[in-house]
């Protein structure tokens, strides 16, 4: 790296603001860099702890830099997994390049990069530009205490906890509905893990929808929900919020978090709606930075 550019970064990285507290936490809510750090932690887990036979099968790595992770898998179609986040200190020139060299040494064809809004430095579309990343879609990060969560859709199919037996076929339909079917054996493998609480959806004895959630201090943590076409616009989601913030609750949290993706204009998103009704705020709007490796192409 130049020396230019060192100098560069040791002048905005000192401009580079704290991570910003909850609308009206009085400093109590999860900060930006708590609630990616909650992220990245489930993100991990679903790697590094699916079992050996799905790690060799999708080529699974799972390391921490910087404070944050990074993990990827090789043999995933969708790229999903080719990630880092979950960063808790001012992003720079010289991280970003360690990451995308982990990337590259890896033979990584994409990956994305997400950081918390708040711990950009001033000059990051320079820094964006120099290492050849795009912008692409943006996830908006929602948060509310769990005493106030009060989800108001109904539904009449039947919300419970996943039993063990029924990981497969729980995971084959919440990653697919997200386009991440080639990868739901790293979904049903968190069904045994201690810090997670995977919830159905039943039509019958028929999964038709579902969500998964982590618990992480005092943060529940919602992740990975979807439900089949076929039984959408019955409430299931606002179902699996309540039944996951009722676990958050039992579990000692104070907060439930979740996200969704920004639509485009004009757009509508219903996850973010039913976040919104059930009470939870808008936090901050966190855009995917992409990278692609030029010896791939």
């Amino acid at each position: 790296m130049s020396q230019q550019r060192r100098m560069r970064d040791a002048a905005t990285a000192a401009t580079v603001p704290a991570a910003t507290p909850a609308p009206g936490s009085n400093g109590t809510a999860p900060t930006q860099a708590e609630t990616e750090t909650a992220e990245a932690t489930f993100m991990r887990a679903y790697g590094a702890q699916a079992a050996p036979s799905v790690r060799r099968r999708l080529g699974i790595e799972t390391d921490s830099i910087a404070g944050g992770m990074i993990m990827y898998a090789r043999n995933d179609p969708s790229h999903f997994f080719n990630k880092a986040l979950g960063f808790p200190g001012p992003v720079t020139a010289d991280l970003v390049e360690q990451i995308i060299n982990r990337f590259r040494t890896a033979e990584i064809d994409k990956a994305t990069l997400q950081f918390a809004p708040a711990l950009l430095p001033a000059d990051w579309d320079y820094i964006a530009d120099d290492h050849g990343l795009v912008r692409g879609a943006s996830m908006v990060k929602f948060a509310g205490p769990l005493d106030a969560i009060n989800p108001q859709g109904r539904t009449t199919l039947r919300i419970a906890p996943v039993a063990p037996e029924d990981a497969t076929a729980w995971s084959a339909v919440v990653f697919g509905t997200l386009g991440l079917g080639e990868t739901a054996e790293m979904l049903a493998g968190t069904v045994h893990q201690e810090n997670f609480r995977p919830f159905a959806a039943w039509d019958g004895d028929t999964i038709v929808g579902g969500g998964n959630l982590f618990i992480h201090g005092d943060i529940a943590a919602t992740s990975a929900g979807g439900t089949l076409e076929s039984h959408r616009n019955r409430g299931v989601q606002s179902a699996l919020i309540a039944a996951r913030a009722e676990a958050g609750r039992a579990a000692g949290c104070r907060w439930l978090t979740g996200e969704a993706f920004q639509p485009l204009p004009g757009g509508h998103n219903p996850s973010m709606s039913n976040m919104l009704r059930a009470g939870l705020t808008r936090l901050y709007e966190r855009p995917d930075w992409v990278w692609h490796n030029p010896e791939s192409r």
